[in-house]
């Protein structure tokens, strides 16, 4: 939140994702700060959700594996650098957070 730099504005964490999107809709909340994938998801269930500007640093998400276990995690690696490559990718992410998510994720400059 300190890379957000938003200043005037009364900071709350919140740990229920459910009643701070209650809140936004019910007027209590001004606006939420969300992992993208929330914020994707959120948006599935409740299309009139709008997404705003993308703050902090390009992240991405990780996938761990037992400590050790390289094969698995070279297995894993390689299949997941394959899957992005075709058209399945695409698909895996429209099914999972809806059909605006590639839009989304150009704007978060997390598509690539």
């Amino acid at each position: 939140m300190r890379d957000a730099k938003i200043s005037g504005a009364e900071l709350v964490e919140r740990t229920d994702l459910a009643a701070a999107l209650a809140g936004l809709r019910e007027g209590k909340v001004a606006a939420l700060l969300l992992e993208l994938p929330e914020a994707l998801s959120a948006r599935r269930r409740d299309p009139a959700l709008e997404l705003g500007v993308f703050l902090g640093a390009r992240q991405s998400l990780v996938c761990a594996v037992r400590p050790g276990d390289s094969q698995l995690m070279g297995e894993l690696d390689h299949y997941l650098q394959t899957v992005r490559s075709t058209p399945s990718w695409a698909t895996i992410l429209t099914r999972a957070f809806g059909p605006d998510v590639l839009d989304e994720l150009s704007r978060a400059r997390l598509g690539d």
